[in-house]
């Protein structure tokens, strides 16, 4: 998403909330699988202590206004942290701001909820 494409996107109250920022929210969705594999292999990776059965993950982002993404899914057993990580939308979320030929633009930020070390990874 270009800059302007986000300035066009995103509703002028949100941007007068956060003129220096270039905003985007991400989090993982759980989805519960019923039924179990035939595999022990595949029941464990997609096994989620947390939630105490088999689940399989994506990672959902959006923009305030705009378009709403999800990655491919990731077993149950993958923290929130790795499925960002592995989804690579730090890296083209970051390569976005750096494509930006106006220096001076916004800065980008990424909005996850408690469950994300998203400072490793950026």
């Amino acid at each position: 998403l270009s800059y302007e494409e986000y300035v066009a996107l995103t509703p002028a109250s949100f941007q007068a909330r956060h003129p220096n920022e270039v905003v985007a929210f991400a989090d993982v969705s759980n989805m519960q699988m019923f039924g179990h594999f035939t595999s022990l292999e595949l029941q464990r990776a997609c096994f989620s202590n947390y939630y105490g059965a088999m689940n399989l993950k994506p990672l959902v982002t959006n923009y305030p206004g705009s378009w709403v993404a999800a990655s491919q899914l990731f077993s149950g057993g993958v923290t929130d942290t790795r499925a960002l990580e592995r989804s690579k939308f730090v890296e083209g979320f970051a390569a976005a701001a750096a494509a930006d030929p106006h220096p001076d633009r916004p800065r980008n930020t990424l909005t996850t909820d408690r469950g994300f070390a998203v400072a490793a990874l950026c």
